[in-house]
């Protein structure tokens, strides 16, 4: 009995199965011309966005090189100032 349950179970959730592929599968509509028209919008967004991409990584690149400069002013800056109170000259006790 316990055979029969799980057999009518398996059997329902593989009915269940197939009729979501069937779902997912193109309908007849869809015809080779929707297809061409519906991958050519895609690729015009894939350039777009490839654009996009490029002009994003540009920009962090440019403040990338600031950040970079910032930093070796202020650590040139740091190092004139230690050297500078370094070779000051003692006062007399």
């Amino acid at each position: 009995k316990e055979y029969a349950q799980l057999f009518a179970a398996l059997i329902a959730r593989t009915a269940k199965d197939i009729d979501v592929l069937i779902d997912s599968l193109p309908s007849e509509e869809s015809t080779a011309a929707l297809q061409a028209a519906s991958l050519y919008r895609l690729e015009e967004e894939n350039h777009e966005a490839a654009a996009r991409l490029e002009e994003v990584v540009y920009r962090g690149d440019m403040l990338l090189e600031k950040i970079q400069s910032a930093l070796a002013d202020i650590a040139q800056s740091q190092l004139k100032t230690r050297s500078g109170t370094h070779s000051q000259p003692l006062p007399d006790s």
